[in-house]
């Protein structure tokens, strides 16, 4: 999230989904750079960044909201075409046992490329998936096109299997989970910082 102007609200927006999904399993660590960023940085946008991300992670680790509730941990998928484009689209890093997305059938390495029929954007696949989800009616179910690589190293997979398509349900939306109570928030931020503060 450095550098990223009041202009960049896309970008930032993105930045914090990304850290919230990531929170999934690296929750401490998450925090901890949160809290150096905004006691080290002497730039005030980047502390305010900082500071804001937090509302992010209790909004999904507190009051359950957001497209992450599924169970997955998303990844970019980066090639090239046929015709030499770059194409960045969304593969399952990580997947949670008994979430949705488990159930439904994705697995690790499962490469995402058309939702209900149609294409997702190549060049911003994971923002284009989130934006589908986030907007999704709740429970209406979606189905979804998928090519399973394996991953050889980070960055890198082996060839991509035969298309093969998941009925995901969308189990919930933001309108079905609760509001954060008075003072509840930076109650919980208080929280995270006195236990960081005590390590």
């Amino acid at each position: 999230m450095h550098g990223l102007a009041a202009r960049d609200f896309n970008e930032r927006k993105a930045a914090t989904e990304r850290l919230v999904e990531v929170s999934r399993t690296r929750f401490p660590l998450v925090v901890k750079a949160l809290f150096a960023q905004i006691k080290n940085s002497k730039d005030p946008e980047v502390r305010s960044q900082s500071e804001g991300a937090f509302q992010g992670l209790f909004d999904f680790h507190v009051l359950g909201k957001g497209d992450a509730n599924l169970g997955v941990l998303w990844h970019w998928h980066i090639n090239l075409g046929d015709k030499g484009e770059m194409r960045a689209r969304p593969i399952v890093r990580e997947i949670e046992a008994d979430s949705i997305a488990a159930k439904a059938g994705l697995k690790e390495g499962d490469l995402v490329c058309y939702v209900n029929g149609k294409e997702l954007h190549r060049q911003k696949g994971v923002i284009a998936l989130r934006k589908i989800l986030r907007e999704a009616d709740p429970d209406k179910e979606m189905i979804l096109t998928v090519r399973n690589t394996k991953f050889l190293r980070s960055r890198e997979t082996s060839k991509l299997g035969p298309n093969r398509k998941v009925t995901l349900k969308v189990g919930r939306s933001d309108r079905t989970v609760r509001s954060a109570k008075k003072g509840e928030f930076r109650g919980w931020v208080n929280s995270l910082k006195a236990e960081h503060d005590g390590e």
